[in-house]
């Protein structure tokens, strides 16, 4: 039998996997069997009962019971018929095979027929179980149902016995050839497990050392190769297990001997040695160590008693607890570190001796024992000490020679890298000097003192425009002629080489094979054999048209605008510095410098488009082209801004006469992008040269002059004078004292007092800001605060002046002084810049909240011109500031271009007439009339009007006159100091006092009365 459990398990597997397969096929034929005989056996009773039906329908028709019953007991002897059974139209038996009489089934079948539809022509398929087995109920109507019905009854048993016939049948045959497969399977498994159990045995013959057999397994398979492998193995094996065994008895004999060195040197060591047991016991020491300690018989004793020194007790108290820190230190983590320290010992004679000592933790017996080793190094120290005297002696004069030797070194260094670098970088170039040739991308060239090209790489005919190196050695005869552009470049190059033995970068046009020309730059030396002789010409060459093509577009972009193509900035400096040169050098040179900007381009750029303005700054930049002469330079500086240089003027009206023809040129309307666009610039003249030593300070200069161009109204020209930088400068440091100021909080403020002459009292004040400088003195604001605008100084001064305006209404706003003069307000000016400030209410509404202000007696004066400037966001921040309860008012109302819809639209509460009207009011009869039209639109729409500028009694009584009921002038104050308010708000009749004061020309401080 087969003992292979392997193979045991994958026969008993394909074993039962063959009965399934076998009863699972023999199952599914049974039941295909079944389906076709039954299917077979309905067809032939649909046959016999149409058969019936229609071949006796005449006897049916007559019911002649007699000749029907003698018809169907022929159909018994056909296989399979079980009874044949004939009814008439009422369902009555006519004839029947029953034997005595009808079952319940068949009479149950029949009268399902008869139920059916009486019309219907088709057959009924029925399967009725009778006792006596299952039949094939088939109902046939005759003439639809007319004549009578057929029914014929087929036995099913005989489908059932056929099937179990061909089951037993088909099994039987799958048992032959089950048997007969294990057989085969039998066989062919014991052929395979028999050499696979011999290689088993044999394998663990070999496992217990036991060479001595062999296997005999001759088979052409993996088996066999296996075997023999095996066998191969086994004797290796015990080949190498008996040098093993030879080499551990070898091993054996050199550890005993080597034990024997190692007691040997313990003993005879100069350094002492001593190994502690666990406890802190001696467990080994030398001979060495005992001398060195002055005692004996160390072996078993603590380290205490072995170290111990009668007369000095603490003596080598350190180095105990030195050895016994580092036994706990072994126990607790496993330390096996070495150790090393210098103490001092003493001996046992109390004498003391400095030692260097080393230990390490180690396991012994799975015990950690501690080594130690112990040096006197008395001697080392004295050899030491003495070794230092000597190095301080000798450090003098190694100090001397060390920096002559480090020059030398460096020197010599220096030689020595050279050296190498140059002999790797010849070697490099003799490895791959071909490889290089044959495929560098530059070409490569050796030509004979006459021209001749003696040798060239592929990379040179393409440049030249040849196929191969062959064509172009063939086809060149002088180098001079074929390849050289200009004689002159050759003659160069020829005595460049001969000069200097080499050329770098040499550039020069060259001549292709097409004709065409190209730019090549050429790096070569000249060979020259040992006697001197010139031999030939050798070097590379590189095509680098496309680089100075690039170079060109480069250098152009550089010093070009890309929109206009002018020269730039930097350019212009350029030419402008070179003028100044000339300057310096020729006394009839005079040159002048022009500084243009265009007026409300930016209106243009944001209405129309940044297209529509590039195009105009393309027109601006022809028509100036056309202004100057070829000489000039005409530059865009960026934005609007364009620059141009006037050289060799004759007389600065020269210059002159060219801005004239500028700027009736730049006045004449184009048509750009479908729209007529007119535009207009203001220029800078600088006419006076001399003086400048760098291009930055001319277009500093002129850059003023344009901008007090603009200040003047633009569309003009300015020229440059001394004033004009003297102004700058003035404007500069009067910024830096304004910063100063603001950070010392040194402005204040003065009211100006608003009358109301309905009630014949004050019922508020201006504020106005104000600045004494300690050394410039007063200085206006129509000087300083355009300067903080501009500077963003004005943000930290508005804050200044709401937060004093706001502490001296609240001392004068006090109950006991309200009862005689009505609530005080204040009027506070805010600049355009400020007010256009993102979220200003926002920021007004935080200093409300800090300083606990009543919005109620605060107003904001604008200017008409801050409301045309952004009506959208000037009509959302003046709503935000009265929903506070801010009061808005219009300062210098009618000097502006509003409109009476935007004064509709804007939520404000008050407007100033401006001081200029009020002026014309004596002699001005169409002063008078705007005057009227305004009081007359406030009143219309619910506003309060105030005067300002009233300046003597006939204005105040012209205004009165026509019901202007609040007035603000010098006729009743000039702008007042706190103090003053002070004083005149504690008067009984402040404003009786302001006439008095203004007819007799100033004001009195009358606190104390």
């Amino acid at each position: 039998m087969i003992r292979s459990r392997l193979f045991r398990k994958t026969l008993v597997f394909f074993i039962i996997l063959f009965g399934v397969v076998a009863n699972v096929s023999a199952a599914y034929s049974g039941w295909l069997i079944y389906k076709r005989l039954t299917q077979e056996y309905e067809s032939k009773a649909v046959a016999i009962a149409r058969s019936v039906a229609h071949s006796d329908i005449d006897i049916i028709a007559r019911s002649d019971a007699a000749l029907i019953q003698s018809k169907i007991d022929q159909y018994l002897d056909l296989e399979g018929v079980s009874y044949v059974l004939v009814t008439d139209a009422h369902g009555e038996v006519l004839a029947h095979t029953f034997i005595p009489v009808i079952p319940e089934q068949v009479l149950a079948a029949v009268n399902l027929v008869r139920s059916r539809d009486p019309l219907s022509d088709s057959t009924l398929v029925q399967h009725v179980t009778l006792p006596r087995g299952d039949v094939i109920h088939v109902g046939m109507p005759i003439l639809a149902g007319a004549a009578g019905f057929v029914y014929i009854g087929m036995d099913r048993s005989i489908i059932t016995n056929y099937i179990w016939q061909s089951v037993l049948q088909q099994q039987g045959i799958t048992m032959v050839i089950f048997v007969v497969s294990g057989i085969v399977a039998f066989l062919f498994i014991r052929s395979i497990s028999m050499p696979l159990m011999r290689l088993t045995e044999y394998a663990n013959r070999v496992a217990s050392h036991d060479f001595s057999g062999s296997i005999d397994i001759r088979t052409n398979d993996e088996v066999g190769a296996l075997a023999q492998t095996m066998q191969s193995m086994s004797h290796d094996l015990a080949a190498l297990v008996g040098n093993l065994e030879n080499a551990v008895a070898e091993k054996t004999e050199e550890l005993t001997e080597t034990l024997s060195y190692v007691s040997a040197i313990i003993g005879n060591i100069t350094e002492g040695l001593l190994v502690l047991s666990a406890d802190g016991r001696v467990f080994k020491s030398n001979p060495a160590l005992e001398r060195m300690f002055g005692c004996s018989g160390l072996e078993g004793c603590t380290v205490e008693e072995a170290l111990a020194v009668n007369a000095l007790p603490e003596a080598n108290a350190e180095l105990i607890s030195a050895l016994r820190r580092a036994l706990a230190e072994g126990h607790a983590d496993g330390a096996r570190m070495v150790q090393l320290f210098e103490a001092n010992c003493f001996r046992a004679d109390g004498g003391s001796f400095p030692a260097e000592i080393s230990m390490v933790c180690f396991e012994r017996n799975n015990v950690v024992s501690l080594l130690c080793l112990m040096r006197d190094v008395t001697e080392r120290r004295r050899i030491q000490e003495s070794l230092r005297k000597s190095h301080d002696v000798l450090e003098l004069k190694v100090a001397e020679r060390t920096r002559e030797l480090s020059r030398m070194n460096s020197q010599l260094m220096l030689e020595n890298a050279e050296r190498k670098v140059v002999e790797q970088a010849l070697r490099r170039t003799e490895e791959r000097y071909r490889s290089i040739f044959e495929n560098s991308i530059e070409g490569i060239f050796q030509t004979s003192p006459e021209g001749r090209l003696l040798n060239a790489n592929p990379a040179l005919a393409r440049i030249f425009g040849y196929s191969s190196p062959q064509e172009l050695i063939a086809e060149v005869r002088d180098v001079a002629l074929d390849i050289y552009a200009r004689q002159e470049d050759r003659k160069a190059f020829v005595e460049t080489v001969g000069a200097e033995g080499r050329v770098n970068a040499f550039e020069f046009k060259a001549r292709r094979r097409c004709g065409g020309l190209i730019w090549i730059t050429a790096n070569a030396r000249a060979v020259h054999d040992r006697d001197g002789r010139l031999l030939y010409y050798e070097g590379f060459i590189e095509d680098m048209t496309v680089r100075k093509e690039a170079l060109a577009r480069l250098e152009h972009q550089a010093y070009h605008d890309p929109l206009t193509g002018l020269p730039n900035r930097m350019l212009f400096q350029d030419h402008l510095a070179m003028a100044l040169s000339r300057v310096q050098r020729r006394s009839d040179y005079a040159f002048a410098v022009l500084y243009l900007d265009l007026d409300r381009f930016k209106v243009i750029n944001d209405s129309l488009g940044h297209s529509i303005g590039d195009e105009l700054l393309c027109h601006v930049a022809e028509q100036l082209r056309r202004c100057v002469r070829e000489v000039d330079t005409v530059a865009r500086f960026g934005g609007d801004e364009f620059a141009i240089l006037l050289e060799e003027i004759s007389a600065p009206r020269e210059a002159v006469r060219i801005s004239r023809r500028i700027m009736e040129m730049l006045s004449v309307p184009v048509s750009l992008g479908g729209h007529e666009v007119f535009t207009s610039a203001s220029v800078g003249i600088v006419l006076k040269t001399e003086r400048y030593e760098n291009p930055q300070e001319v277009l500093r200069d002129a850059d003023t002059a344009m901008y007090r161009a603009k200040e003047l109204g633009k569309s003009r020209f300015k020229v440059f004078n001394q004033r004009m930088h003297e102004a700058v400068l003035r404007l500069m440091a009067l910024e830096t004292e304004l910063r100063k100021a603001v950070e010392r909080r040194e402005l204040y403020l003065e009211y100006q007092p608003i009358i109301d002459l309905a009630e014949s009292r004050i019922c508020g004040f201006e504020a106005l800001v104000r600045w004494n400088h300690e050394y410039l003195g007063s200085i206006s604001p129509a000087e300083f605060i355009p300067l903080a605008e501009d500077s963003g100084l004005i943000t930290d001064i508005g804050d200044f002046v709401f937060e004093q305006a706001v502490t001296d209404l609240k001392k004068w706003n006090v109950p006991e002084g309200i009862a005689h003069r009505g609530s005080l307000y204040v009027c506070i000016n805010i600049s355009g810049r400020q007010f256009m400030q993102p979220d200003f209410a926002g920021h007004v509404e935080q200093l409300i909240r800090e300083w606990n202000a009543n919005p109620e007696y605060l107003r904001f004066e604008i200017t008409e011109s801050v409301l045309m400037e952004q009506m959208s966001v000037v009509a959302d921040t003046v709503s935000r500031l009265r929903t506070f309860g801010v009061r808005m008012c219009i300062d210098d109302f009618g000097t502006g271009y509003s409109s009476l819809s935007y004064l509709q639209r804007l939520p404000v509460d008050i407007i100033k007439i401006d001081r200029s009207f009020v002026a014309q009011l004596q002699n001005d009869r169409e002063g008078r009339s705007i005057v009227r039209s305004i009081l007359s639109l406030g009143n219309s729409l619910g506003l309060d009007v105030i005067a300002e500028g009233v300046e003597c009694l006939h204005q105040e009584q012209v205004l009165d006159d026509m019901e202007c009921r609040y007035l603000q002038g010098f006729l009743y104050s000039a702008s007042l100091s706190v103090a003053e308010v002070d004083s005149l708000l504690a008067m009984e009749a402040p404003l009786a006092y302001l006439r008095f004061t203004a007819e007799s020309g100033g004001f009195k401080d009358v606190s104390g009365l």
